[in-house]
């Protein structure tokens, strides 16, 4: 078992080979499209190319939203890790004057261990 496991949320601009050397986990946060539907965000761009969704964006700023991961999406990666024996979960997020992902794992952290104590 490792000290510790890491958890970045998406907004983190991590590498993939140093999220893969250091096993830190993404908590993806979401993007509503123009269309109205909702993508995870991943720092993989799997659902679609970077370059093409900054160009539409670029083109169409107002009809796109994002947002953190919510509080239940903690939780449950939280709950996850401790049941499979993590208790020291070390969360990075973007600053919590710009984004609710900071409070959302604060949060969490208190739901959980009121369920975990």
């Amino acid at each position: 078992m490792k000290d510790f496991v890491i958890i970045a949320d998406g907004t983190c601009d991590l590498k993939e080979e140093f999220r893969r050397e250091y096993e830190i986990e993404i908590i993806p946060g979401h993007i509503k499209l123009p269309d109205g539907s909702e993508i995870e965000a991943y720092l993989d761009w799997n659902t679609t190319p970077r370059d093409e969704f900054y160009a539409d964006l670029k083109k169409n700023p107002n009809g796109y939203a994002t947002s953190p991961a919510n509080i239940a999406q903690f939780a449950a990666k939280f709950a996850e890790l401790i049941e499979k024996g993590e208790s020291r979960i070390l969360v990075m997020t973007i600053s919590s004057g710009i984004s609710g992902a900071f409070n959302f794992a604060r949060k969490a952290r208190e739901e959980t261990l009121e369920k975990y104590p």
